[in-house]
């Protein structure tokens, strides 16, 4: 037979997070492609190995301690749209000693719509850090601008103005080769922290955020 792992995943004994799992990986199967991104016509358009997860969420871990002073189970504002990188950017946060808090991107095409149920979710969660994507928080300052100026034109009414946050680009860190994550000491995270927070729709009242911790999601892995 063979030899159960430490890291055997029984949700009534356990002493390990989500996190220990993926370094042990990262270590022993560092090459193994553990995650892969399928295109609309079934083709495998991005692959990342277990050592580029961890390197990568490190990096960011590193990056929102150090330069943004992120404290243990602080709450980060994570909108993606659709993709690996969302993946790698909440174990960032995770790492970091953060919780992530699971946002719907705001369609730039209909802002007006989609903004204030935006800020409603940043102003619940006390977040001051948003992390997304180079590439869309250049199409959301486009689609912003031209909302200025329609609505300084008259030709919008909404009122509706983004929540004061500090956005964050991860593809930005990941991708910067001369950011180094190993001088930066990150904090223990246990069982019982916060692992992310799941807000409902709120289409009956405000919406409710569903908190989840490490252990949490290492029961529910387990039943799956």
């Amino acid at each position: 037979m063979p030899t159960p792992s430490k890291y055997t995943m029984d949700p009534f004994n356990y002493d390990h997070t989500v996190l220990d799992v993926i370094e042990r990986h990262s270590g022993q199967l560092a090459s193994k492609r553990c995650l892969h991104w399928i295109g609309a016509n079934g083709s495998v358009q991005k692959s990342l190995t277990f050592q580029d997860v961890w390197e990568q969420s490190a990096q960011i871990a590193a990056h929102l301690i150090s330069d943004h002073k992120l404290i243990s189970q602080e709450t980060v504002l994570l909108v993606y749209p659709f993709g690996l990188d969302f993946i790698v950017a909440f174990l960032g946060v995770q790492r970091a000693g953060g919780v992530p808090v699971l946002v719907p991107p705001p369609n730039p095409a209909q802002l007006d719509k989609d903004l204030a149920h935006f800020n409603k979710l940043a102003q619940l969660s006390g977040s001051r850090l948003c992390l997304t994507l180079r590439s869309y928080s250049a199409t959301l300052k486009l689609a912003s601008g031209w909302r200025s100026i329609k609505s300084a034109l008259s030709l919008n009414r909404s009122t509706e103005r983004w929540t004061d946050l500090t956005w964050v680009n991860t593809d930005t860190i990941c991708n910067n080769s001369n950011f180094s994550a190993v001088s930066v000491s990150v904090p223990s995270v246990k069982l019982d922290h916060l692992a992310f927070i799941q807000y409902t729709s709120g289409s009956t009242g405000d919406p409710k955020g569903v908190e989840v911790t490490h252990r949490n999601l290492v029961a529910n892995l387990q039943l799956i």
